[in-house]
C-alpha cells in the first residue's frame, strides 16, 4: 500500500522504513504518531490504521518535497511548522486522499478555516515538481 500510494504520487526514489509503534514513538517522544519524514527518508509506524495510510504517505512525502524544494536540513528553520504542516495536509487533500488531516482539522476546530486557502493549495501543487 505504501508503494501504491508513493507510485500515485510519481515519488519514486524516497527510502521507506516501517517500525513498531513503540519505537516511533521513541524516536519522535510523543505517542500516536503515524509517520514522519526526512530529506529522503519516510518512517512509517506499523500501527497506523490501514485508512490512514495512504494520506499519511502523502502528507509525509510532501516534507520530502518541501526539504527537496528549500534545500534545507532543518525544514521547520526554512519554513515555519504550520505552514510546512498544513501544505503537507493539502498535498494529502488536493490527492483526493481526505481521511487523514490532523493540521487541517487543528486549525478548523480552532480558527473556524475550513479547508485550504488558495495560497496552500497552489503551494501544494508547486511541491509536485519535487516528485523523483
Amino acid at each position: 500500500m505504501v508503494r501504491w500510494a508513493l507510485e500515485q504520487l510519481g515519488e519514486h526514489q524516497v527510502r521507506v522504513r516501517l517500525v513498531s509503534p513503540a519505537a516511533m514513538e521513541g524516536e519522535i517522544g510523543a505517542p500516536n504518531v503515524y509517520g514522519y519524514a526526512e530529506p529522503e527518508l519516510l518512517t512509517f509506524s506499523t500501527g497506523i490504521q490501514c485508512r490512514y495510510l495512504a494520506a499519511t504517505v502523502a502528507h509525509e512525502v510532501a516534507h520530502v518535497w518541501q526539504f527537496r524544494a528549500t534545500g534545507a536540513g532543518d525544514l521547520y528553520a526554512a519554513l515555519s511548522h504550520d505552514h510546512a504542516e498544513i501544505v503537507a495536509d493539502c498535498v494529502a487533500v488536493s490527492t483526493g486522499w481526505h481521511d487523514y488531516r490532523p493540521y487541517l482539522t487543528a486549525r478548523q476546530l480552532e480558527i473556524g478555516q475550513v479547508g485550504c486557502t488558495d495560497a496552500e493549495q497552489t503551494a501544494a501543487a508547486e511541491l509536485r515538481r519535487w516528485a523523483r
